[in-house]
């Protein structure tokens, strides 16, 4: 079975890859294994929380990697497309933003405009539901 970061990395690079999600190993391109619109898969993902301040961000903290005005509801992937839908807690965010490289693809940093909030959540494993 596909864990965590790697079925992020399946979905990020479009390539083949071996399908053990049927139980059996065959090389299938990848956008007629998930690119359906109907697949929800669940991973555990690392979340946090960041707002739109410079030392957190880079030099234009309002606009998000997708060149958008910040909203909350958006969140960061570095391996998921923008505008991808992912739940978390039973909320929906908008992939809009990327984080820095060094983050995988289990990493995903929600935005919020409270530093308060952003504080108190710290960072969680939580799961992830993906809709592809």
């Amino acid at each position: 079975m596909i864990v965590n970061g790697s079925y992020l990395e399946a979905i990020a690079n479009p390539v083949t890859f071996e399908n053990e999600v049927l139980g059996n190993i065959v090389s299938e391109p990848l956008e007629k294994m998930f690119l359906n619109g109907k697949d929800t898969r669940e991973i555990t993902g690392i979340i946090s929380m960041y707002n739109n301040l410079p030392e957190q961000t880079d030099s234009t903290p309002n606009i998000n990697a997708r060149g958008l005005k910040v909203q909350n509801g958006d969140i960061a992937n570095n391996c998921l497309q923008f505008g991808s839908k992912v739940s978390i807690e039973g909320k929906t965010y908008t992939v809009n933003d990327r984080m820095n490289s060094r983050y995988s693809c289990e990493y995903f940093d929600i935005f919020s405009f409270d530093y308060d909030e952003a504080i108190q959540f710290g960072r969680r494993k939580l799961v992830v539901s993906l809709s592809i």
